[in-house]
C-alpha cells in the first residue's frame, strides 16, 4: 500500500512540476510577444513620425 501511494505521490509531484515548467515557457513567451509587439509599436511610432517631419520640410521649402 505504501509503495503505491509513494507511485502516486511521484507522479503527481511529476506533473506539477511539469505544469509549472510550463506555466513558466507561457509567462516568458507572453512578455517577450508584449515586448516585441510595443517595440513595434514605437518603430512605427517613429517611422510616422519620420515621415511627418519630413513633410513638414519639404512644405516649407516649397513656400
Amino acid at each position: 500500500m505504501g509503495d503505491k501511494f509513494n507511485e502516486w505521490k511521484d507522479r503527481l509531484s511529476g506533473a506539477a512540476e511539469d505544469a509549472q515548467g510550463k506555466a513558466g515557457e507561457l509567462l516568458d513567451q507572453a512578455k517577450e510577444s508584449s515586448i516585441g509587439e510595443q517595440a513595434g509599436e514605437a518603430a512605427q511610432n517613429a517611422k510616422d513620425k519620420a515621415q511627418e517631419t519630413f513633410e513638414n520640410f519639404k512644405n516649407q521649402q516649397g513656400q
